[in-house]
């Protein structure tokens, strides 16, 4: 349970960047940087429930999104967010150490 607790957490995260993404009028630039970001998201989303699904414990993704992407994202930051999520994005590749 505590698996699907933590895909949640990855879906609140995305439905959070996804207010803060609408209720800007942002400029092409910042919406490029928030396209990227939410494509993004949905990578990790994904990534996480294949670990999921490989009985890989993708609690160190679930971290890293709860304590460092989300607080970006609420900020505003989302240049700052699409770096933590290239970071957590790494950590889920195939050969990617993961930071437990």
């Amino acid at each position: 349970m505590k698996t699907k607790a933590r895909i949640l957490l990855t879906c609140l995260l995305c439905s959070t960047f996804l207010c803060h993404g609408n209720a800007q009028s942002p400029t092409d630039s910042a919406e490029a940087v928030q396209q990227r970001v939410a494509a993004k998201i949905e990578r990790v989303y994904e990534g996480a429930h294949q670990w999921a699904d490989s009985e890989r414990d993708p609690s160190a993704i679930a971290k890293a999104m709860k304590e460092k992407v989300k607080p970006l994202l609420d900020a505003g930051k989302f240049s700052e967010a699409e770096a933590e999520l290239d970071r957590v994005l790494e950590q889920l590749k195939p050969d990617g150490k993961s930071t437990e």
